[in-house]
């Protein structure tokens, strides 16, 4: 396999800009095992869908037995699955001019049993969930203990003829819904994971699907993991504006609210104080009820539409969902330069008013702050790393694809796509969207 780089890339601003270190058209695991335990600060990314498409790159070997000269049986014939939508991920969506609809499931060592192929394109649903599960084990050991796993995952619809053989729940059917991605979560979280949420992203310019016995596919689940029970969590950096009210001359959220009184005579809000973030800890009572100044959590539901991205024929991951869960994930100042701890905003009360500082919460003495770093293991077109550069934090960007690396370069810093885009290979639009 092509083994380039690393390429580091940095912000032409100031004199110690972020920078993005790029390692394309390696295998993510090789290069995750040589990384520093708990060096990340957080980290956003998407795989490949299970068994859509061919992206003609290096196969990979997993499982077996180290040492083992492999003597690979014969490919495993794919009998064909479709897409329960199109895969708007942090890659990119996939559409008919993407790789071509996978033909083979790859092979298995004779001697040892291990498997060799594209990740994506496993025999079963159960050995890809493994399979990536492998992959995160990996994210996990470089993740911070306080850290956070953004996950963005896509599902499928079984195309094949007949049962699925050598699946664990007796074998898919023609027109299943697989299932991947709460496969997934609830795998990760056996292997150790925190799963905190499973927030739904509603791509509100869904494409149209062909089929007419069952509804169209209009969103994508984005996991919320952490390796430990506490973790930094920035919520004030993704706070959304109240719905009602209005703000007074000195910058003052005043809420629109009802008082009523229940049986016992206690004075309490109407059904709109839930439009107002009241339970959007840390709140603050005031004369007009419990809220929060700076807004309200946004939920678990998050309206996003795709967005196009020339020369690179799909529509990549639209940058304000990787914005929210870097911010969410980050502290707007930076960690510790010893420790890597991320600074707090603490407020601070004097005798005349209470401001909001920043500082840090280890016991290092180092008053100056540097950046966090934000890692995608699946980095495709760059998205996450553009957003993460942008948000002043350092970024690592794997992808095994070497293809994507000069797309990725300019996507990075803000620019336009390359001038020669990505070849089209030939494909039928209902690959995209299965029975």
């Amino acid at each position: 396999m092509n083994t380039p780089g690393p390429h580091t890339i940095k912000l032409p601003v100031g004199d110690d800009p972020p920078s993005a270190t790029l390692y394309y058209g390696r295998d993510n695991r090789d290069v995750l095992s040589r990384m520093t335990t708990e060096s990340i600060h957080t980290v956003v990314t998407s795989p490949p869908y299970w068994g859509l498409r061919d992206y003609g790159v290096e196969p990979l070997v997993f499982g077996g037995r180290k040492g083992c000269g492999h003597q690979w049986g014969s490919p495993i014939k794919a009998p064909g699955r479709g897409s329960s939508g199109t895969q708007s991920t942090l890659q990119g969506t996939q559409t008919a001019d993407q790789p071509k609809k996978a033909t083979s499931q790859g092979e298995f060592c004779t001697e040892c049993g291990a498997w060799r192929g594209d990740l994506g394109l496993e025999p079963s649903p159960e050995m890809f969930v493994e399979h990536l599960v492998e992959v995160f084990r990996e994210v996990h050991r470089v993740l911070r203990h306080d850290g956070t796993l953004w996950l963005n995952i896509g599902d499928t619809y079984w195309g094949g003829k007949g049962k699925m053989e050598g699946c664990q729940d007796d074998g898919l059917k023609p027109k299943d819904l697989v299932g991947i991605p709460w496969r997934l979560a609830l795998a990760l979280q056996a292997d150790g994971w925190w799963l905190r949420n499973a927030t739904i992203w509603h791509k509100a310019n869904h494409l149209p699907t062909p089929v007419r016995d069952r509804l169209a596919a209009s969103y994508e689940f984005i996991f919320l993991l952490t390796k430990s029970k506490k973790y930094y969590f920035n919520l004030d950096a993704i706070r959304v504006p109240h719905t009602y009210g209005e703000y007074d001359d000195e910058g003052n959220f005043e809420p629109a609210q009802q008082w009523t009184e229940d049986r016992e005579g206690q004075r309490k809000l109407d059904d709109a104080e839930e439009h107002l973030g009241a339970l959007a800890a840390p709140g603050r009572r005031t004369g007009r009820g419990s809220y929060n100044s700076k807004g309200k959590n946004p939920g678990d539901v998050w309206k996003m539409p795709t967005q196009p991205f020339p020369g690179a024929h799909f529509a990549v991951f639209p940058p304000a969902l990787p914005e929210r869960c870097i911010r969410a994930g980050t502290s707007d100042k930076g960690v510790c330069p010893s420790c890597q701890t991320p600074w707090v905003l603490k407020t601070v009360r004097d005798e005349e008013e209470a401001t909001e500082e920043w500082q840090p919460v280890c016991d290092c003495g180092i008053k100056e702050a540097v950046r966090s770093t934000v890692l995608d293991p699946f980095s495709g077109s760059g998205t996450t790393g553009m957003v993460a550069l942008e948000l002043g934090h350092d970024y690592v960007g794997i992808d095994l694809n070497p293809a994507y690396l000069p797309m990725a370069k300019r996507r990075v810093l803000g620019e336009k796509p390359p001038a020669e885009p990505l070849p089209i290979e030939e494909g039928s639009v209902l690959d995209l969207f299965g029975e």
